[in-house]
């Protein structure tokens, strides 16, 4: 059973999934709700009480503690060193400017050895690859190897169909930004394809909140939805986007 509590979810017995904050990054370690001790298998630590633990991040072992606060029997916190803290800040340099924050998929072994990892959600439910993480080509071909069975779990934002349906029938299955029309372009196997975007993406709000498919939500086609959400930082509107077309149609046909 799924269990989620302030900024923590709970999948299975061991399997958590922790809502990072700058805090996250600045204090070097985080709270952990009474109602998920049991994750930990803290539930018996006395006020005072620390169980070192072992916290494997990006293929290498840090050492962490489990502590229970003597001031109050309420508060429980995982802490690790300035060294784990530095790898996070390595893999995420803007912590104390982003709007954002990443995932941490914890993976425990046993009671004191947990695995981390990062999950980067993607806004319209898909991840993304951060452009701060890719290398520049240096013009060598290396062969590697993929296809290494990963396990990511990470937020999910309900979407109700009925909204996706009526936006449709609002605004047809051409893209509103570009008039790609998938139907004219595959066939029948493109029959009836839009992509549905939120105007508002899910992930900004803190709880459901209701959708008008006429005035919340447009249709666009692939190229077009990615290019939206193409910056984290940013995400364009409907005219953002056409502006940003028709300048290069432009840009195009004065090189013509």
């Amino acid at each position: 059973m799924v269990i989620e509590k302030y900024s923590w979810t709970v999948l299975d017995d061991n399997t958590a999934i922790k809502h990072t904050d700058l805090s996250f990054f600045k204090n070097h370690g985080s709270g952990i709700p009474i109602e998920f001790r049991f994750f930990f298998e803290i539930s018996d630590m006395s006020p005072g009480d620390n169980r070192y633990i072992t916290l494997s991040f990006n293929g290498k072992q840090y050492k962490g503690r489990l502590n229970r606060s003597r001031s109050t029997t309420e508060v429980t916190r995982i802490f690790w060193g300035e060294d784990l803290s530095h790898e996070f800040n390595r893999f995420f340099p803007d912590v104390t400017t982003t709007k954002e924050y990443p995932d941490v998929q914890i993976i425990k072994t046993n009671s004191i050895h947990y695995s981390i990892a990062f999950v980067d959600y993607f806004s319209e439910g898909e991840f993304q690859l951060d452009d701060n993480l890719i290398d520049p080509f240096d013009g060598k071909t290396t062969i590697t190897k993929e296809g290494r069975k990963i396990l990511y779990y990470t937020t999910r934002y309900e979407r109700n169909p009925k909204n996706r349906e009526i936006a449709i029938k609002i605004n047809g299955t051409k893209c509103m930004a570009c008039g790609f029309d998938f139907e004219k372009t595959y066939g029948v196997r493109g029959r009836n394809f839009i992509e549905v975007h939120h105007i508002k993406p899910l992930f900004s709000n803190d709880a459901e909140v209701e959708i008008n498919p006429e005035t919340d939500l447009i249709c666009v086609c692939s190229n077009c939805h990615r290019m939206i959400h193409r910056s984290k930082n940013e995400v364009l509107s409907l005219e953002r986007l056409k502006d940003i077309l028709e300048k290069c149609r432009m840009a195009s046909t004065n090189n013509d």
